[in-house]
């Protein structure tokens, strides 16, 4: 029954949006009573805290093993996967900020995802220089730079999927998703993945 709650509390959260969805809309969309579903959750902040507890899980299995990363394929499988778990947890990123006042603690660890999430795509990029994967004059710097525009793009990607910005399915949106953050990495490639790279972007 806990496996099914969250579920339903991910599938109501993307659709409805996680401020507006109460544990008793939860109950009464799995066919139980608001006491049976408080028996397994006390409150919609436990429930998150669950949910989130999954996201991390994703990202934290999200990079692939480092003899797979001297494949060009590697960038665009950690990109798609990147869009994965963005879509499958979309309602963290559209809360408004008046929630995430309510739950200062998800603030707290959304700030750590980012934190991981930078460590692990700079971690990446260091394989694909040490592989001529990207060009040797790239500085550290510029990586983290290409992080924060990679950060802002994929979180706002996000919140314009539901609204059918980029396609009307959601395949559709993670080719778009690849295009759009593929590019910021092309620039510092060497030219031969640059090429490489620019094939799957159409540019």
């Amino acid at each position: 029954m806990k496996e099914q709650i969250l579920q339903k509390a991910a599938a109501l959260f993307n659709r409805n949006g996680a401020e507006t969805v109460s544990l008793r809309a939860i109950a009464a969309e799995l066919g139980i009573s608001d006491g049976h579903l408080r028996y397994y959750f006390k409150t919609k902040e436990d429930i998150l805290t669950a949910l989130f507890d999954r996201l991390e899980g994703s990202i934290s299995s999200q990079i692939p093993p480092e003899e797979f990363l001297v494949h060009p394929e590697a960038l665009t499988l950690s990109l798609y996967a990147s869009f994965d778990f963005l879509y499958e947890y979309r309602f963290f990123f559209q809360c408004s900020p008046a929630m995430y006042r309510k739950y200062p603690a998800l603030v707290q660890r959304l700030h750590t995802l980012k934190r991981v999430r930078g460590e692990q795509m700079l971690a990446v990029f260091g394989v694909f220089r040490r592989k001529g994967l990207l060009d040797p004059a790239t500085t550290t710097r510029q990586l983290e730079i290409v992080f924060e525009q990679f950060f802002i793009i994929s979180d706002s990607f996000i919140k314009y999927v539901s609204n059918g910005f980029y396609g009307n399915t959601e395949e559709e949106a993670k080719e778009a998703y690849l295009q759009i953050t593929l590019s910021l990495f092309i620039p510092y490639c060497t030219p031969h993945y640059r090429e490489i790279f620019r094939s799957k972007t159409g540019s």
